[in-house]
């Protein structure tokens, strides 16, 4: 019976890539819908000066976080971090990889049974087991990383709804889905059968609270720097 191969190209391939796929699958599926979404949503009314809108509530308003998501400024650069960082640890471990690789190829040029030959195997088995771990750790983490970025993101959204609503004695908010349907999905057809809004009309506040989250975010992004305390150090110059 042949022996297996301590190391294999093929299977450890599909783990790196499963670590890369994973942990961008996390933010993209649970926050960024796809571009039909954006295409289908419709064009609701613009807010009208102080951040109040036309809009005869009846105390009742319906949002779409999905779309908030998609177009939320702050959260988007966010996201953009943390895939580059992602995609850089991927890269990392990839190289790890291919160095296994080449070591793998290099026991061809040894005898089996040999010292040479038993060091190399141990080292190759330490490193893939390495590997692995570290794998599992950073895809565990980018996955905790991605949660904590859709949490902080939605606890924004809902802190500017629960103003708006307060401003404008609204007593209830539900959230909705503006995307059209996939009528070529059963899935999607099952749950827009199943959706709880079957019918809005003017109570949509989506755009008014993405107006808000996005000036706010210009905001923040636009201030300056806090000046220094007096009597603090400054900060040392450097040398070129």
């Amino acid at each position: 019976m042949e022996d297996q191969p301590l190391f294999s190209k093929e299977r450890s391939n599909v783990r790196i890539h499963q670590f890369a796929a994973a942990g961008l699958a996390v933010l993209l599926a649970a926050c960024v819908g796809t571009s039909l979404h954006a295409q289908g949503q419709p064009q609701a009314p613009a807010p009208a000066p102080g951040g109040s809108a036309s809009i005869n509530h009846h105390g009742v308003a319906v949002i779409d976080i999905n779309y908030i998501f998609e177009k939320y400024s702050r959260f988007q650069q966010e996201f953009e971090r943390w895939k580059r960082e992602m995609e850089g640890t991927g890269a990392t471990l990839k190289k790890e990889e291919d160095a296994i690789v080449r070591q793998m190829e290099s026991m061809k040029t040894l005898k089996p049974g040999t010292k040479e030959f038993k060091n190399l195997e141990e080292e190759i088995t330490r490193k893939k087991s390495d590997l692995q771990i570290n794998a599992s750790l950073k895809d565990k983490e980018f996955k905790e990383k991605a949660a904590k970025l859709q949490l902080a993101a939605y606890q924004e959204i809902t802190d500017a709804v629960k103003n708006y609503a307060d401003r404008n004695n609204i007593s209830l908010v539900l959230q909705f889905n503006g995307a059209p349907v996939d009528q070529a999905n059963p899935r999607a057809v099952q749950a827009d059968i199943q959706k709880l809004i079957v019918y809005q009309n003017g109570i949509d506040i989506t755009p008014i609270i993405l107006d808000d989250l996005n000036r706010r975010a210009a905001s923040t992004a636009n201030r300056p720097a806090a000046p220094a305390r007096p009597g603090a150090p400054a900060p040392p110059t450097r040398v070129k």
